[in-house]
């Protein structure tokens, strides 16, 4: 049994844990990607561009945002078609997702490619952080449309009936991004830049591999001509609109705290946040696979209408997610030195702050998850 009758028919627990486990493993890779960025810039650069990587950071939360709604919206209607037994209209939806999240791509790094100087004054940088922060901010734009593709690609290779392929394809991001920050940032010398064309890069060659799966004989939703009424992308775009909230949030957040770090402490401020953003990201990346795994099974069961085998994937989820928030606040409750040995050692001025802000935001890991499990089962039921 695999495919769509997996996740109509097969046992609960193992149908959740084989969609749940290699997603949680992708993430948790593609998270530690973005934390190597930081290992290596902390390290070989210093605590100013390491501040320079999350004053960009709402930006970026900004960007692809938008390319996680337009994802998760199409790719549940395309689980619910393929639940109702309809694979042309699947096929439509994917199609015009993806060509939609191109010319969106395009457009919004070409603005950013423009406008970076302004953008990087309005997200706060003074003149230490200004050069770094641009830098890093052009590089990433320069490979724009890639990120967003990449990621929806692997939502529609899931709702295809294989988890397992589109958490490699993550993986392989990851793989690539952690070898090119190696070779780009300590040995050609590259700094935030080289930081930036690893991400860039990695998931340029992601969406490229992921792309020859919708090529083959097995896909069920694949690219077609025939793709129907563009309005189905503006209600994609609206069930999509809760993970669009979540991505957002998390960057307005870091704006404003940026702000507020550079008014009263200073850059070395935003150093220390930047750590322990680092750790929420890391703590965020797991409960979101988790809650992500929902989207193809609620969403082709949906289209069943099997509703209550729905409900018992959202409780697994909840479960497991609060469990994840429990172990990470014991961890950093127990452990707060361990971040600051890892990224900026030596760097006494952002010990103690860092400290200081561990010992609040670890309340933050209770409960953040459970958001995260249910905005992802409500997108599922197109209930946006």
């Amino acid at each position: 049994m695999h495919g769509l009758d997996l996740m109509l028919h097969g046992p609960l627990v193992r149908t959740f844990l084989r969609y749940c486990i290699p997603w949680t493993l992708a993430m948790l890779l593609q998270s530690s990607a973005a934390i190597v960025d930081g290992f290596f810039v902390g390290r070989y650069v210093g605590a100013m561009s390491l501040a320079a990587l999350n004053l960009v950071m709402p930006m970026f939360s900004l960007f692809f945002g938008v390319g996680v709604m337009l994802a998760s919206g199409g790719a549940v209607r395309a689980g619910k078609y393929l639940g109702e037994k309809r694979p042309e209209a699947a096929s439509a939806i994917f199609t015009k997702t993806m060509l939609s999240l191109l010319l969106v791509g395009v457009a919004a790094s070409a603005g950013m490619l423009l406008f970076s100087g302004e953008l990087v004054r309005f997200l706060g940088a003074d003149e230490e952080l200004r050069g770094p922060a641009e830098a890093y901010l052009r590089g990433l734009m320069f490979f724009g449309p890639m990120i967003p593709c990449g990621l929806a690609l692997s939502y529609f290779v899931r709702v295809n009936g294989k988890p397992a392929l589109a958490s490699v394809g993550l993986m392989l991001s990851a793989l690539i991004n952690i070898v090119l920050d190696a070779v780009f940032i300590p040995v050609f010398g590259m700094g935030v830049e080289g930081a930036a064309y690893a991400t860039g890069i990695a998931y340029t060659i992601t969406t490229g591999v992921l792309c020859l799966h919708f090529f083959t004989p097995e896909a069920k939703c694949r690219f077609t001509r025939a793709i129907g009424a563009w309005k189905e992308v503006g209600q994609a775009c609206w069930n999509g609109v809760s993970e669009l909230i979540n991505e957002t949030s998390i960057g307005l957040v870091i704006l404003f705290i940026n702000w507020i770090l550079l008014a009263r402490i200073g850059s070395y401020g935003v150093a220390a946040f930047t750590i322990i953003n680092y750790a929420a990201w890391f703590g965020a990346s797991v409960s979101y696979a988790i809650s992500d795994s929902l989207s193809p099974l609620v969403s082709a069961n949906f289209g069943a209408r099997t509703f209550a085998r729905a409900r018992q994937f959202l409780g697994l989820a909840l479960g497991m997610v609060f469990g994840i928030g429990l172990m990470l606040y014991g961890l950093f409750a127990l452990y707060p030195e361990m971040l600051l040995k890892i990224f900026l050692p030596g760097e006494e001025k952002v010990v103690a702050v860092t400290l200081e802000f561990i010992d609040w935001f670890k309340l933050a890991f209770l409960f953040s998850g459970l958001n995260m499990a249910l905005a992802s089962f409500f997108t599922a039921l197109h209930m946006a």
